[in-house]
């Protein structure tokens, strides 16, 4: 066998026994179709100019472009997509449409998906963001969280999920087995729907889904959003996690997607760096210090452990959410105290952080089920500790300074947690089996940095009565700031 290229020719011998005839049904040139299992997971299509396409086997000649353009021989030659039959002299076909979102808060708006009983729909992306929202496409007032009309596309832990939700109910899928979050590597996403029933292909990975209840019809009269939702205080659907978190894709400019951020070494101060998609991210869990590249001195905000004086966050209606990332950065020599605790309405559920004995507590009420985890060893020393939270359904995930502790999962029925407000620095409500003077006792003393909860700011009240108020606050006041100092030390030799 010779392969010739520009006029050089190699040769290939092979030697397969007794094996002399090569048989063959079919061929594909430029693509293949898809759906197809024998067909190897080439996601790229061919995009060019072919000039001369021959096939030739014994008394059989094919000139296949010849043939493909006249019409002619139908029953051995087909074609599909986006051909003509002309080359442009030293140019290709022009590049495909790229939409680039670098910020993550915003979104393009298309037509409604006018197609109730089934249908299509298919894009490609490409990101280095491990949770991201894709695409959001739903009513705008929701009947509740299990009846109304959605369809979402999102990216969580690396990993696409189809939701959605007919009226009777939702499925949510995930869709892939391997990450989709290398900013190198473009995806293919198809979504063909009939009825209850259908099948998301994701680079030629096939899953098939059927929603639950009996509602068949999507019937949506809102534009398809791309990146984000743009409503204010919609009331998102629970399962739709990277809405909750507020994350939405950030793709980026296609030509600086792969480059190594993280190379200049942009973090400092101990920061840990992670290539984005067009940008670095700077972990500062390891320090003190804020900012994009963990050297800014951040404002300390002191509790003197006096209750009743905590901020504390009304949220204008009850959240429900199904995924959640807590982040708080504190130093305190307590071996006791409250963090943050949350309440709702009509219902039982409670998320408390604390601290005890020097152990992180995290006292989690879904459902009327309560689960108790801690870790953490004396992190009551007065130096700076950062502890996260992350949950995504049901798992649910424990950091302390920058490393993961421990992984656990919860039961089915501890999905939704219910949310109307806040407290920081003290307790709400106590447990059963809290005393009321452990209910005060409990409040935290010490400094912290940084609260937040899905992104929101929980010391953003106390930063607005700094900003107000022109005069320093008395030592004597529950709360004050201050900047970070850092002890030095010197060694001559």
């Amino acid at each position: 066998m010779s392969l010739t290229v520009d006029g050089h020719a190699d040769e290939v011998k092979q030697f397969s026994g007794d094996t002399e005839w090569l048989g063959n049904s079919f061929a594909y040139v430029g693509g293949t179709l898809p759906h197809r299992n024998y067909i190897p997971g080439f996601s790229q299509s061919f995009r060019g100019c072919m000039k001369k396409i021959r096939y030739e086997a014994d008394a059989q000649l094919l000139d296949i472009i010849e043939l493909a353009d006249q019409g002619f021989g139908q029953s051995i030659i087909r074609t599909g997509g986006d051909l003509s039959f002309s080359c442009q002299p030293g140019r290709l076909s022009p590049a495909p449409d790229v939409l680039s979102f670098n910020s993550g808060h915003h979104y393009i708006s298309l037509a409604k998906w006018n197609s109730p009983s089934g249908g299509s729909i298919g894009f490609q992306f490409r990101t280095g963001e491990s949770d991201a929202l894709l695409m959001f496409h739903g009513l705008k007032k929701m009947h509740n969280q299990t009846h109304g009309d959605y369809l979402a596309f999102e990216i969580i832990d690396g990993h696409l999920y189809l939701i959605l939700n007919l009226g009777s109910g939702v499925v949510r899928l995930q869709t892939t087995s391997q990450r989709v979050d290398d900013p190198r590597i473009w995806h293919s996403v198809q979504l063909e729907r009939l009825g209850r029933g259908g099948i998301v292909i994701v680079d030629h990975l096939r899953t098939d889904f059927s929603t639950p209840g009996v509602s068949a019809n999507l019937q949506i009269d809102e534009p398809i959003f791309i990146g984000s939702i743009p409503w204010k205080d919609y009331d998102i659907p629970s399962t739709i996690w990277s809405a909750h978190l507020k994350k939405e894709i950030t793709i980026g400019c296609p030509s600086l997607a792969g480059s190594d951020y993280c190379a200049s070494d942009p973090c400092l101060n101990g920061g840990i760096c992670r290539n984005g998609h067009t940008t670095y991210h700077c972990d500062c869990s390891k320090t003190h210090f804020e900012g994009s590249r963990c050297n800014d001195e951040p404002l300390v905000f002191s509790f003197a452990r006096r209750h009743g004086d905590g901020p504390r966050i009304r949220l204008s209606k009850q959240r429900t959410s199904q995924a959640e990332d807590v982040e708080f950065k504190f130093r305190t020599e307590d071996d006791r105290a409250i963090f943050m605790d949350t309440s709702a309405t009509n219902t039982t559920d409670r998320f408390r952080l604390s601290l005890d004995r020097g152990r992180l507590q995290l006292r989690l009420s879904i459902n009327s089920s309560r689960q108790n985890y801690g870790w953490g060893e004396n992190l009551n020393d007065n130096q700076w500790h950062t502890v996260k939270i992350s949950r995504r359904g049901e798992k649910l995930k424990l950091f302390v300074d920058g490393k993961w502790e421990n992984h656990y999962s919860l039961s089915e029925n501890q999905l939704n947690l219910h949310i109307d407000e806040i407290s920081v620095a003290e307790p709400l409500q106590s447990y059963d089996g809290d005393s009321d003077e452990s209910l005060d006792n409990d409040d935290f003393a010490g400094d912290m940095i940084l609260a937040t909860f899905n992104e929101i700011d929980l010391l953003e009240d106390v930063k607005l009565r700094q900003r107000t108020s022109s005069e320093e606050k008395t030592d004597g006041q529950r709360l004050k700031h201050r900047k970070v100092k850092s002890s030095t030390v010197w060694f001559d030799t």
